[in-house]
């Protein structure tokens, strides 16, 4: 209500007010529960991504690339801003593939399997480059790792999924992704 329309009904400028003051609070009242799961999402699955990728990222560039310490150490620190950047909407990417796919909690761990590699082949190794180059790494050593981690994604992408499923719901008591239900768990 404006100060018109409350001029019109007799009523004040402050009663006005006060009667917006109730409408925005009863609209928030209906909005906090999903602003807390998007924040709480958001916190979980940025976690998720820096940690997997701090373990995982440092042991390919190592172990396969070729990569020294010093190389893989700044290929890290620098993973995890984009990581903060980019986890939650890879998150939200793994939610929506899973709705499309019709992939839920009670599908077998095959389906999850491929859901989640497919999931990891086109949502994560294009950044991975991306990061690789910005780190200094030469071409050779960006296509070994972006290779190796290709071949690796069938022994990574169900391991990045569940590592995302484990802290929403272990971590944050979240639902894990292709979860029906959008609150959190008691």
């Amino acid at each position: 209500m404006n100060y018109a329309q409350a001029r019109k009904m007799g009523h004040s400028f402050k009663d006005s007010l006060k009667a917006d003051w109730e409408q925005t609070k009863n609209d928030f009242r209906k909005i906090r529960p999903l602003v807390e799961k998007m924040r709480g999402s958001a916190v979980s699955d940025t976690l998720a991504g820096i940690t997997f990728s701090i373990g995982v990222g440092m042991a390919n560039e190592l172990l396969i690339a070729g990569m020294t310490p010093e190389q893989s150490i700044k290929s890290r620190l620098m993973s995890i801003p984009l990581n903060a950047i980019f986890s939650r909407p890879y998150g939200m990417y793994r939610d929506w593939v899973y709705k499309v796919t019709k992939t839920g909690q009670d599908s077998g761990q095959l389906r999850k399997f491929f859901v989640d590699l497919g999931t990891f082949i086109t949502g994560q190794i294009t950044l991975y480059a991306g990061i690789l180059t910005a780190s200094g790494a030469s071409f050779k050593q960006i296509a070994v790792a972006c290779a190796s981690m290709a071949v690796l994604s069938p022994f990574l992408g169900r391991p990045m999924g569940a590592w995302y499923d484990l802290i929403r719901t272990r971590v944050f008591h979240l639902q894990p992704a292709g979860s029906t239900e959008t609150e959190k768990k008691e």
